[in-house]
């Protein structure tokens, strides 16, 4: 969807609308989506457990991970249940921890983090094949068989990777970049610290994009997060900024939160003699509070090319901003805070939906997106 510059709220770089950011930004509330359920895969009824990761192929066939079991449940575009796949294990077409599931085709692909292999699941949900040894932070498994994957040294500055077929040649895709704040100096080494303002990346499910996106929370461009999208050969594709809401950090919690990790880390067996008064006293004149909580806590890329931005939970409610595959900011999405988007188009989501009892639903809902009265009478 595109939406006239005129009608933004939101702040874009000058390779965008153009002009100053706002005093206020208000992110992308110029239009929210109205959700209209369609079908629900009761988690009671179809007896589910926990679900992370969740697949839709072209056709409407929804794919989703029983990480507890090693299984992969199967239901058609009506809810319709298809059939399982797998057990737990380590055998051919048994799991450990099915974390990754996208669909090729009809076929569909897992990846294992605990097993490091992907395994291939025909339409008539069989064994296909699989592919063992994968390289333990894989990320997906192209059509053309390379592989995209996080590769970090420990001396160099992670990247996402792009690994041909053959496992020789390797080329970077995207950096990732380096934690802003989190960490302070502590003796001979670091230590993590609340607020870390960490990098969301992101690969699309066929492996042809990657996305990375990373707020700025001080300074002349605070309360802005920069979207860089590249395709699978580092050919930067969307590079963009936009602005969010800033959730201010009061001084008074933030020292507050900054002395209950130091509790949680003197509480480690054998590292209350290194928390002298004078190490505790440096650590918290290091210890950068910044002015706002990190924005967002997950990004996804759709299968139709848009971007899912998760933010953090506030006021009870999780809170998406979307981009269009080309860039152009759409809109938002609000979701209960014990409710998560699993899968996505810009007209159709699948939401994980858990209840009071813990228990997880799939529920697919259209999407009506519709500007606000601030947009409209403008």
């Amino acid at each position: 969807m595109r939406a006239d510059c005129a009608l933004l709220v939101v702040a874009l770089a000058l390779a965008g609308c153009g002009g100053a950011a706002p005093a206020s930004p208000t992110g992308f509330e110029h239009a929210t989506a109205e959700l209209s359920e369609t079908l629900r895969i009761d988690g009671h009824a179809e007896d589910l457990v926990p679900i992370s990761a969740v697949a839709v192929s072209a056709d409407g066939t929804i794919a989703f991970n029983q990480g507890q079991d090693g299984l992969i449940r199967f239901y058609s575009a009506t809810g319709e249940r298809l059939g399982s796949f797998g057990g737990h294990g380590e055998g051919p077409g048994e799991f450990q921890n099915p974390y990754r599931l996208a669909w090729l085709g009809d076929t569909l692909q897992v990846f294992d983090g605990r097993l490091r292999r992907f395994t291939f699941i025909t339409p008539e949900l069989r064994l296909g094949h699989t592919l063992p040894d994968m390289p333990l932070l894989t990320l997906a498994r192209r059509t053309d068989g390379s592989l995209l994957a996080l590769e970090s040294t420990g001396s160099q500055p992670p990247v996402i990777a792009r690994i041909d077929a053959d496992g020789d040649a390797r080329q970077t895709v995207m950096p990732i970049p380096a934690d802003e704040g989190g960490q302070a100096r502590f003796g001979g080494g670091t230590v993590r610290l609340p607020f870390g303002n960490l990098p969301q990346y992101a690969v699309a499910p066929d492996g042809e994009r990657v996305a990375v996106a990373m707020a700025t929370l001080d300074g002349a461009e605070a309360e802005t997060f920069l979207l860089t999208v590249a395709d699978a050969h580092g050919d930067t594709l969307v590079a963009r900024r936009y602005a969010f809401e800033g959730e201010p950090i009061p001084r008074a919690e933030g020292e507050r939160a900054i002395d209950e990790r130091i509790e949680v880390l003197r509480a480690i067996p054998g590292a209350a003699d290194d928390w002298t008064t004078e190490a505790v006293a440096a650590l918290r004149r290091e210890a950068v509070i910044p002015p706002f909580h990190p924005p967002f806590t997950d990004l996804m890329i759709a299968t139709d090319g848009s971007i899912w931005i998760e933010h953090r939970e506030r006021a009870g409610q999780r809170a998406y901003s979307v981009v269009a595959a080309d860039g152009d900011p759409v809109g938002q999405v609000l979701l209960p805070k014990d409710s998560r988007v699993g899968a996505a188009t810009l007209e159709q989501i699948w939401v994980l939906e858990r209840d009071e009892l813990g228990v997880q639903s799939v529920v697919v809902y259209t999407v009506a997106w519709t500007a606000t009265p601030a947009a409209r009478s403008r």
